[in-house]
């Protein structure tokens, strides 16, 4: 938004509501940056030996948002076991994502937890046996050889000396890689749940610590299955009920379609009829009111009341595609080992070059929209190298890192200072903004707040980066205030 477009008042604060609050919620509420490249104008002002000025615009937001905590939740079930050779090359990619060796230090917290949280009320579910790989119960991954330091449960990158001993793609991929012998109902969302309810207790031993106040929330969940999170006492995954003949029918993740989708409105069959063709499944979508599984709503609930506002939360999946919806012949195996009966079974919505697939995840496609432009959902089915793409978009939001680098060099103006016009906005509790054009700063710096442009080895391009001074030494503090932003508009001569 060019400045033009607000009003101003030099020297003084004017307070409005936005009218655009909410379609700019991204922008103006998370911590972003943006940068708008404009063509050469023939009414803006030149320079004699620089030509006509084209002109650069950017926000940057407050430092005190630029924390994220980042927490993976990996499905370990053996349906996994396909992803394997593609994991062992995206787990150290992602790695590379969020943490560049290029950038200023991050501010950054990175847990893993397991999708397998057990067998709901049951405790001898096979492959969910309490105790087992299969029930984590979301406890953060922290096996003794990652390279985490002693004590340590996740991995912290706030600036400072780090908690790990290895580089930071070893000591991710070996959080990451909790192995295929977890539960066969993955309840990556629950997990999720489960994992930051601990993380809320300052006495855990395993989740401690990982939450901030004051940093955004990533969550990224990796799985080739759908969402079947149950309440801690469902009978959902009854390990008795083996075929068609049973409410639930065969022991398989289907259940978790037929009790927790609709399909043009209404549950997906229990049965096909011997013999007959794939059914496909249309317009299928999350129960809204869960079914037999939790109700997206009350996780969503639980995810964005641990911030300030819903827009410090954001989600990326990776997971099969939604749709196409097919249903096919499953053969239920009781414990007699007699085939008893066709079984619906869902159909691969996608298909990899190194013969991985993925079910319909048609939950998380359906929790991964209700977070807007702050969820992400990618096709566990596409080249490893695009999987960095479900953390470019949490990065490029808050852009954790970020300098306060411009993105050219401002022209001049007639009495040699930069010519650019500087603006901080204030946006308060009722969401009313207050807006000030800041004074480039003097010598002595006898107006404050005022702004300053200094060369950095770290920008690129020869860019200055952007002070915003607050008293006359001006220290170090943040660029803006909390809950705010400054926006830079600068004359740049045109390539």
């Amino acid at each position: 938004m060019h400045a033009g477009s607000w009003l101003e008042w030099a020297g003084s604060p004017i307070a409005f509501l936005p009218s655009m609050r909410k379609l700019g919620g991204a922008i103006l509420s998370l911590i972003s940056l943006f940068d708008v490249v404009a063509g050469c104008d023939d009414g803006r002002s030149s320079t004699a030996d620089a030509g006509p000025a084209c002109g650069i615009q950017t926000t940057f937001a407050s430092d005190n948002h630029r924390k994220l905590d980042l927490l993976f939740v990996i499905d370990d079930s053996a349906a996994m076991a396909t992803l394997d050779a593609k994991l062992a090359t995206a787990y150290p990619a992602l790695a590379a994502a969020f943490a560049p060796q290029d950038q200023q230090p991050l501010d950054l917290h990175v847990a893993v937890v397991s999708a397998s949280l057990g067998g709901g009320r049951f405790t001898d579910v096979p492959g969910c046996e309490a105790g087992s790989p299969g029930d984590r119960q979301g406890r953060f991954s922290h096996p003794a050889d990652s390279g985490l330091l002693p004590g340590e449960t996740f991995m912290r990158m706030n600036g400072g000396p780090v908690n790990f001993t290895k580089d930071p793609g070893e000591v991710f991929a070996a959080l990451a890689r909790l192995g295929y012998t977890g539960c066969p109902y993955p309840q990556p969302l629950e997990a999720a749940r489960r994992a930051l309810m601990k993380a809320q207790d300052p006495t855990d031993a395993d989740n401690a610590g990982f939450l901030r106040d004051d940093a955004a929330l990533g969550i990224v969940i990796i799985t080739n299955q759908d969402d079947c999170s149950v309440p801690a006492d469902s009978d959902l995954f009854d390990p008795r009920q083996l075929t068609v003949a049973d409410p639930y029918g065969a022991a398989r993740p289907y259940r978790c379609a037929e009790f927790g989708w609709l399909c043009d409105g209404m549950s997906p069959p229990h049965a096909l009829s011997p013999r007959s063709d794939p059914v496909p499944l249309d317009a299928c979508t999350a129960d809204p009111t869960g079914g037999h599984l939790t109700a997206l709503a009350e996780v969503r609930a639980f995810l964005v009341g641990l911030k300030a506002s819903p827009d410090d939360v954001m989600i990326s999946m990776i997971a099969g595609p939604n749709q196409p919806v097919v249903l096919g012949h499953g053969v239920a195996m009781p414990a007699g080992g007699t085939p008893a009966g066709d079984s619906p079974a869902l159909e691969a919505s996608c298909s990899g070059t190194g013969g991985e697939s993925a079910l319909p995840a048609v939950r998380l496609k359906s929790f991964a929209d209700t977070f807007g432009p702050n969820g992400l959902f990618l096709p566990a089915c596409v080249p490893a190298t695009t999987f960095s793409q479900a953390l470019k978009n949490f990065l490029e939001t808050i852009h954790i890192g970020s300098s306060r680098c411009l993105t050219g060099i401002p022209a001049s103006s007639a009495a040699g200072r930069p010519s650019c016009t500087v603006t901080e906005t204030h946006t308060d509790e009722n969401e009313v903004q207050t807006r000030w054009v800041l004074s480039s700063c003097d010598a002595d710096r006898t107006v404050l707040p005022c702004w300053k442009l200094e060369q950095q080895a770290t920008c690129p391009g020869g860019a200055p980066e952007l002070t915003v001074c607050r008293d006359p030494a001006c220290s170090s503090g943040p660029l803006s205030p909390e809950s705010g932003h400054v926006a830079i508009e600068c004359q740049t001569a045109c390539p």
